[in-house]
């Protein structure tokens, strides 16, 4: 971990990407927190303007985003496995109850 990256909060060192774009049509995609110099006109950006708070905000979003259909697909999963269950039980419940 570099200093650079130690000064900038945990919730946001794994945000999505910043997508730059220079007066000159040249495109690069940074982390929070890095720099870049344009190769074509020599302009420079810092991503590290970008307020904190918004930033956060944004990673937040993407979570929340990433999360919803997770759950979901877990309820829904879940859902199918139990009601399979109860129409079609597997064999395993009825080895116990046979007489030989």
């Amino acid at each position: 971990m570099t200093d650079q990256s130690a000064a900038v909060p945990r919730s946001v060192r794994r945000g999505p990407p910043i997508t730059l774009t220079c007066d000159c049509g040249e495109r690069r995609y940074l982390r929070y927190g890095e720099r870049w110099k344009c190769e074509k006109c020599g302009k420079t950006w810092n991503t590290k303007r970008i307020p904190v708070e918004q930033y956060a905000a944004i990673r937040a979003t993407q979570m929340r985003y990433r999360r919803i259909p997770l759950a979901i697909s877990v309820f829904g999963g879940t859902t199918q496995l139990v009601v399979t269950w109860m129409i079609w039980p597997p064999p395993c419940f009825f080895i116990a109850g046979t007489a030989t």
